[in-house]
C-alpha cells in the first residue's frame, strides 16, 4: 500500500502481521470499519478480509489437544 507521509511523498506501508492484528482487535472489540480504515488506511475490503481470516485461525487454534478450558 503507498500512503503520503506528510510532506507529499509518497512511501510504501508494509502490513506486518502484528499491525494487521491490531487493527482486527480494534474491529472485534467494536471500532466501526470506517473507523480503523481511516487511522491505519487499509481498505474496508482489506480489514474485513484479515477479521475473517483472524476468527478462522482462532477458532481453529481452539480445536485440538490443548487444555481444556477452565483447567490449570
Amino acid at each position: 500500500m503507498i500512503i503520503e507521509d506528510g510532506s507529499g511523498h509518497p512511501r510504501e506501508v508494509r502490513w506486518t502481521a502484528r499491525r494487521k492484528a491490531r487493527a482486527v482487535q480494534q474491529l472485534l472489540s467494536g471500532t466501526q470499519i470506517e473507523v480503523v480504515a481511516v487511522e491505519t488506511g487499509a481498505t474496508a475490503t482489506q480489514l474485513s478480509a484479515w477479521r475473517e481470516t483472524f476468527i478462522e485461525a482462532g477458532t481453529a487454534g481452539l480445536k485440538g489437544g490443548g487444555p481444556a478450558m477452565g483447567t490449570r
